[in-house]
């Protein structure tokens, strides 16, 4: 097993965190394996082989830089809200998951969130028992789901959901015109550059994908991957989408529970 450590630092702040991981180092047990993470945004390249210097066999260190939009999406102000989420954008034009969204959900789809990237207030998880909340729901209904997660999450959010720019979820889809300006790419359901082609973002993904020694890698997984695998794959979406009719009917569904007691938080 390996225990993570994280420190988050500014580049003056690297003698202050360079005692303190002295200290870790020294007092770590010697059975046991550590990585300590700094996260940073200017630590300089003198001061990363600093922190290097101190580790041992078994303190690894590593550094992960925070790019300044990230740092602007993590310092998000959530007030009361549970988290902070983006429209699921994918599913707008998607009938049925519209209509499942309304009618076993009874749930506004343009305030339904996607799940795929969340800024949580974890203080309010904590002390308002989501857990344990979500826990009961799941154990007494086991709600038939499309999306499991996803649907949980709006359901016991709902309310108190921080609805943010859609640049920090951008899915790439066939209804809209690309995001200018996106922050994060989310690329759900069958577009992934790594298996289908002239995918929205896809630019972004492969000039990174450059930048690796993945790179030829996933060029060859994606000319390898056949036109039936593709098909395969939009076919699995009309295959979840059957669930709406089954769960509409199911008495113990989310919107029928709703009119018996609460399950927002």
């Amino acid at each position: 097993m390996t225990v993570p450590v994280f420190y988050s630092i500014s580049d003056d702040f690297t003698k202050y965190a360079a005692v303190s991981l002295n200290s870790l180092v020294k007092h770590a047990n010697p059975e046991t394996d550590y990585t300590v993470y700094f996260l940073n945004q200017d630590l300089s390249g003198q001061h990363k082989q600093d922190l290097s210097d101190l580790g041992i066999q078994n303190v690894h260190i590593k550094f992960f830089h925070i790019d300044d939009d990230i740092a602007n999406l993590y310092n998000t102000e959530l007030g009361n809200n549970l988290f902070g989420a983006c429209t699921d954008s994918s599913i707008q034009y998607v009938a049925k998951m519209v209509k499942y969204i309304k009618d076993v959900l009874a749930l506004d789809p343009k305030k339904y969130i996607n799940s795929g990237m969340l800024v949580m207030n974890s203080k309010a998880f904590r002390d308002e028992h989501f857990i344990n909340h979500f826990m009961n729901l799941l154990e007494r209904y086991h709600f038939d789901c499309i999306a499991p997660d996803q649907d949980y999450l709006n359901e016991i959010g709902e309310g108190r959901i921080l609805h943010l720019d859609p640049r920090w979820d951008a899915m790439p889809n066939e209804n809209t015109k690309p995001l200018k300006n996106p922050g994060l790419i989310h690329y759900n359901l069958f577009f992934k550059p790594w298996h289908f082609k002239n995918v929205q973002y896809e630019d972004y993904f492969w000039q990174s994908a450059k930048e690796t020694k993945f790179y030829n890698e996933l060029k060859a997984e994606l000319n390898n991957y056949t036109d039936a695998e593709r098909a395969d794959d939009r076919e699995k979406l009309n295959h979840i989408l059957l669930k709406e009719d089954k769960a509409e009917q199911d008495p113990n569904n989310w919107a029928r529970v709703k009119e018996r007691e609460a399950v927002k938080l």
